[in-house]
């Protein structure tokens, strides 16, 4: 969970500051691969902060079982809808975020070395 949100944070920083590059390079559309770069950024962005949230409804409504033998910890489910839900998007919205940070790794790597 934490590390979701964290992942989400960085991704806004790094926005801010491939922002700034871009604008120190000649403006956001200085070329093409710059601008597919920050076009990847965006769907990255917008597929980010959805998966975080999704991430913090699982971990709020999905059932946890303990392993210590007294059963602290543990708790039922709450929320069947929601649950349901986050199962269905943790999984769908980790793989678009996964393809996305790839795909918007190259278009930035293809960018700098080519540029």
């Amino acid at each position: 969970m934490a590390a979701a949100i964290v992942a989400a944070l960085s991704l806004q920083v790094a926005r801010m500051t491939g922002d700034s590059l871009a604008h120190s390079l000649g403006g956001e559309h200085a070329n093409a691969l710059i601008e597919r770069h920050d076009m990847l950024a965006g769907l990255l962005t917008a597929a980010a902060y959805p998966f975080a949230a999704a991430v913090l409804v699982a971990a709020w409504t999905l059932p946890a079982t303990s392993p210590l033998p007294s059963g602290a910890g543990s708790r039922p489910a709450r929320w069947p809808l929601a649950g349901l839900l986050a199962r269905i998007g943790v999984p769908v919205l980790a793989i678009a975020v996964v393809v996305l940070t790839i795909l918007t790794d190259h278009a930035g790597a293809v960018a700098v070395w080519n540029s």
